[in-house]
C-alpha cells in the first residue's frame, strides 16, 4: 500500500492557540481534520537550559499536495519562534484517503 496522505504534528502553548490554528487550516480547506491532545508535558533543551512546559499537541491529516501550504500557515500563525513540525507519510484505507481528498482543496 502506498502513502495516501500525510500526518503532521505540532504543539501550541494554549488550547485556544491549537483550536485557532486548526480552524485556520480547516477554513482554507488544507486539512481534512485536526485533533488536539492536552495538556501534555514537554521537556526540551532551549537556549542551553532544560525546559519543562505544558503544551497542546495537534495532529493534522492532509493531502500530500498540501504539505508546503500547511507548513506555511503554521509558520505564519504560530506563536513559537521555532515551532515543532513533524510530517510523516501515512497509509490509510482507500475510503479514508478518498474522504481526505474530497474534503480538502484541489492542489
Amino acid at each position: 500500500m502506498k502513502a495516501d496522505l500525510y500526518i503532521g504534528f505540532t504543539t501550541c502553548e494554549t488550547e485556544q492557540d491549537a483550536i485557532s490554528l486548526i480552524d485556520k487550516l480547516l477554513e482554507k480547506s488544507l486539512i481534512a481534520c485536526g485533533q488536539i491532545d492536552g495538556p501534555i508535558l514537554s521537556k526540551y533543551s532551549w537556549g542551553g537550559e532544560i525546559k519543562s512546559e505544558k503544551e497542546w499537541r495537534i495532529i493534522l491529516k492532509f493531502k500530500i499536495s498540501a504539505k508546503s501550504e500547511v507548513l506555511n500557515i503554521i509558520l505564519i500563525q504560530h506563536k513559537y519562534e521555532n515551532p515543532e513540525w513533524l510530517c510523516l507519510p501515512a497509509e490509510s484505507t482507500k475510503e479514508y484517503a478518498a474522504w481526505v481528498n474530497q474534503t480538502t482543496q484541489e492542489g
